[in-house]
C-alpha cells in the first residue's frame, strides 16, 4: 500500500518535471521564431534561411508534442499559463503550418510575389492541418463545427488562382456533405461507432487532397 503511493508520487513528479522542461523548450523556440519573423518582415534575413529554421522550429515543436501527449496535454494548454501567450500564439501557428516550400521556381511559374504565395499556402496549409486535426481528434459529431472548418480552408484556397483544382474538391466536398449525412441518418445522436467510421473517411478524403495539395507545391 505505501509502496504503491510512494511510486504513484514518483510517476507525478516525472510527470512535473516533463511538462515544466517543455513549457521551458516552448517558450524558447517561440521567442526566437518571433525574433526571426521580424526580421524576415523587415526584409533582414533570406527567405531561404527564414523558411528552413521555422521548419527546424516545426520539428522540434512536433518532439515536445510526442512529449506531452501521454501527459494529456497540448502546446495550446502550455502557451495559455505564459504571461505573454497573446504575443506568442500567432508565431505558434505560424510554425505549426510552416514548409519548405520552392517558392522561387513555384511562384516565377505562376508569376507571383514569392512573399505573397508563402503567405497564401503557409495558412492553405494551416487550414488543411487544423481540418485533419479536427477529424481525427473528434469525439462527438458536430456538423456546424466541421462545416466550419471546411469552409474556412475552401475560403483559403479561392484567394489564389493557382490552387482552384483544390478549392474545387474542397467546395465539392462542402457540397457533398450535407446530403451525405442526411441519406445516412446521421447526427449526434447516431451510435459513436457509426460516427467514427465516417469521420474516419472523411478525414481519408480530406488527407489525399492536402498530399496532392503538397506535391502540387513540391512539398516533401
Amino acid at each position: 500500500m505505501f509502496r504503491r503511493s510512494s511510486i504513484n508520487n514518483y510517476q507525478e513528479s516525472i510527470k512535473n518535471r516533463d511538462i515544466t522542461e517543455s513549457k521551458a523548450e516552448l517558450f524558447s523556440i517561440l521567442q526566437t521564431a518571433n525574433f526571426l519573423k521580424s526580421r524576415f518582415d523587415i526584409g533582414l534575413i533570406d527567405m531561404d534561411f527564414y523558411f528552413k529554421r521555422m521548419r527546424f522550429f516545426q520539428n522540434e515543436l512536433m518532439s515536445i508534442q510526442q512529449k506531452l501527449l501521454p501527459r494529456n496535454k497540448s502546446l495550446i494548454d502550455i502557451i495559455n499559463n505564459f504571461p505573454v501567450n497573446d504575443d506568442l500564439k500567432p508565431i505558434l501557428t505560424i510554425i505549426s503550418s510552416i514548409q519548405d516550400y520552392n517558392f522561387n521556381q513555384f511562384a516565377q511559374k505562376w508569376q507571383m510575389d514569392p512573399v505573397q504565395l508563402a503567405a497564401g499556402a503557409t495558412k492553405i496549409t494551416s487550414n488543411f492541418i487544423t481540418l485533419i486535426d479536427y477529424l481525427h481528434l473528434i469525439e462527438d459529431f458536430d456538423e456546424p463545427v466541421l462545416m466550419e472548418y471546411i469552409i474556412n480552408l475552401r475560403i483559403s484556397l479561392s484567394e489564389m488562382q493557382t490552387f482552384e483544382p483544390f478549392y474545387i474538391h474542397i467546395l465539392n466536398l462542402e457540397k457533398e456533405l450535407p446530403k451525405y449525412f442526411h441519406d445516412i441518418h446521421i447526427s449526434s445522436n447516431s451510435n459513436p461507432t457509426k460516427i467514427k467510421s465516417l469521420i474516419s473517411e472523411i478525414e481519408d478524403v480530406v488527407y489525399d487532397i492536402y498530399k496532392e495539395f503538397k506535391q502540387y507545391l513540391g512539398i516533401s
